[in-house]
């Protein structure tokens, strides 16, 4: 409801039909939100918001890290491949 609030979506009856609709009506009345009603940039919002709670970022930093040091490694050999086969026929 925080979000209902903050992003102001228009409103959708909600659904009758539904088997969830009684516990839904009775707990937040008789409107919906439907996610694609938002506009991109917010749903872009809300999305990085929720992984950037849900990271460490020392640990996604150190990753990162690990990668490139990989990337590197990976250049190295890419570059010195002619030499790297060479000694391996040997």
């Amino acid at each position: 409801m925080d979000q209902i609030e903050e992003l102001n979506p228009p409103p959708s009856p909600a659904k009758i039909t539904d088997s969830r609709s009684g516990a839904y009506i009775e707990e937040y009345g008789w409107d919906s939100w439907e996610l694609d009603a938002l506009d991109p940039t917010a749903m872009v919002h809300l999305i990085e918001k929720a992984i950037a709670e849900r990271t460490d970022e020392d640990a996604r930093r150190e990753l990162l890290d690990e990668e490139l040091r990989h990337l590197d490694d990976l250049s190295k050999v890419e570059r010195h491949w002619d030499h790297i086969i060479d000694n391996l026929r040997e």
